[in-house]
């Protein structure tokens, strides 16, 4: 939750994660056919795409919050100085100029 800023935005964001994985929790067995009993090779492929397709986006995002870090240090450099008003506001990651994403 370190690259949310704003109360609503975590809410959601802590929600939709929490509604992926209880998707996941669901669909997950229903890929191992008895059928197919005792390899699994069903379940077990699909569980490396998934995988594989998690590793991807996990790259794609690191990728991206490095890119706008670059991005907000060229615009407002790296040290920001906020006033106290400024560091209590309830704004987004968006919003914030000192705010920098970690990967």
């Amino acid at each position: 939750m370190a690259n949310v800023a704003g109360h609503t935005k975590k809410l959601t964001v802590t929600a939709s994660i929490f509604v992926a994985y209880c998707t996941a929790m669901i669909i997950g067995p229903q890929v191992f056919l008895q059928r197919e009993a005792p390899h699994y090779s069903t379940g077990y492929n699909s569980l490396m795409e998934f995988e594989i397709g998690a590793i991807t986006m996990l790259a794609a995002y690191a990728i991206g919050c490095k890119m706008e870090n670059r991005i907000r240090d060229k615009r407002e450099g790296t040290e920001v100085t906020l006033t106290t008003e400024e560091m209590v506001e309830d704004k987004t990651d968006y919003e914030k100029r000192g705010f920098r994403y970690i990967y």
